[in-house]
C-alpha cells in the first residue's frame, strides 16, 4: 500500500506566498502563468518546475518559502559541479550565508537560474515538459484535457520506476489518465532475452497501484483539482469513479525511418495487454486535437 498523497495543510499561507514573494511572482507571471512553468502539489508542499527540473519546492515545514537547488544558483553551482559541495536546497537565507553576501536574491538572478536549468535537462524530462502548457494555471488557454501533476510517486521509497511521468484530467468525462513517456531509443522498452521489456514491469505496477489504490488516489487528486480552482478561480469538476482511470505508453522521438521500429514496439504494448500512442516530437503537440487523439488511444 502506497502513502499517496496530494494535501496542503495551509493553502492560504502558500496562496500569499505565491503571490507576495517577489521571487515567486515572477516565477507565477512569466512561467507558470503562460504555461512555461508547472506547479505540482505533494504532501505538505508545493513544487514548481521549468524544462522537465525542480525550479524550486515550497515546503510547508519552512513556511512554503522558495528553496532552490544550490546546484542551480551562481557561485555554488561552481562549487557543485567540482564536487566541493554537495547538491541541496538552499533558502535565500542560507544561499546568502553561504556566498557571504547580502547583496544577491533569488529574483535578481532569476534568469541565471533558469539557464542553468535549461542546462540540465535530460531528453525523456523535455519531452514531457511540453505538456506543461495544459496546467490549469496557464491562463491563456483552457481545455477539457488538463495536466494535473507529473512524476506522480505511488510509494514512498522515491525510486524512479514508483513514478509516472505525466497524469492528466478529462474535465468533461471527468477520468484521470496516467501516461509513461518514453523515447523510441530507451533500452526499457526492449527485452533482454526471456524477460519482460522493463517498460511493462513499470506498467503492470502503475495497473495494479491504479486498481487497488483507486479511491485514495482519486481523493487526492480531488485535493489538487480544489487547489487549482483556489489559485485560478477555475472550476473544474471533482473526478468521477465511473470510469477508471486510463493508462498507457507515449512513445517520443523518432523519424518516419523508424516506423517499423515503433510497429513493433507499439505491437509488443498490445500484446502485454496495454495500450500506447506515438507521437515523435512533443513540440508538435497541438493541445486540443493531439490530447484527444491520445485519450481515445488510451481508452
Amino acid at each position: 500500500m502506497s502513502n499517496f498523497t496530494r494535501k496542503i495543510g495551509d493553502m492560504e499561507a502558500l496562496q500569499k506566498q505565491l503571490t507576495t514573494d517577489d521571487f515567486l511572482q515572477a516565477i507565477n507571471r512569466e512561467l507558470i502563468q503562460t504555461g512555461r512553468a508547472f506547479l505540482a502539489f505533494r504532501n505538505d508542499e508545493a513544487t514548481i518546475y521549468y524544462n522537465g527540473n525542480q525550479l524550486c519546492n515550497l515546503p510547508e515545514s519552512n513556511g512554503y518559502e522558495a528553496m532552490v537547488y544550490n546546484h542551480y544558483l551562481p557561485i555554488t553551482r561552481s562549487r557543485t559541479l567540482s564536487s566541493q559541495q554537495k547538491k541541496k536546497p538552499y533558502t535565500i537565507g542560507q544561499w546568502r550565508k553561504d556566498i557571504e553576501s547580502e547583496k544577491l536574491s533569488f529574483q535578481s538572478v532569476f534568469k541565471e537560474i533558469l539557464d542553468n536549468l535549461e542546462k540540465e535537462s535530460s531528453p525523456e524530462s523535455l519531452q514531457a515538459s511540453r505538456f506543461y502548457q495544459l496546467s490549469p494555471l496557464n491562463k491563456q488557454t483552457a481545455y477539457e484535457i488538463v495536466l494535473l501533476d507529473i512524476e506522480a510517486a505511488f510509494s514512498s521509497t522515491g525510486k524512479k520506476t514508483d513514478r509516472i511521468d505525466l497524469v492528466f484530467y478529462h474535465s468533461i468525462d471527468r477520468r484521470l489518465m496516467f501516461v509513461e513517456v518514453k523515447r523510441l531509443s530507451d533500452d526499457r522498452l526492449y527485452s533482454k532475452g526471456a524477460k519482460s521489456a522493463e517498460v511493462i514491469n513499470q506498467l503492470r505496477r502503475y495497473k495494479a497501484r491504479l486498481k487497488t489504490e483507486v479511491q485514495q488516489i482519486t481523493n487526492q487528486y480531488n485535493n489538487t483539482i480544489d487547489y487549482y480552482n483556489t489559485l485560478s478561480g477555475g472550476k473544474l469538476p471533482h473526478v468521477s469513479l465511473e470510469f477508471p482511470p486510463l493508462l498507457g505508453l507515449l512513445l517520443v522521438e523518432y523519424n518516419q525511418s523508424e516506423k517499423k521500429q515503433i510497429n513493433e514496439v507499439k505491437e509488443m504494448i498490445t500484446r502485454n495487454g496495454f495500450k500506447s500512442y506515438a507521437i515523435g516530437d512533443t513540440s508538435h503537440v497541438k493541445e486540443d486535437s493531439t490530447m484527444r487523439a491520445i485519450y481515445n488511444a488510451l481508452k
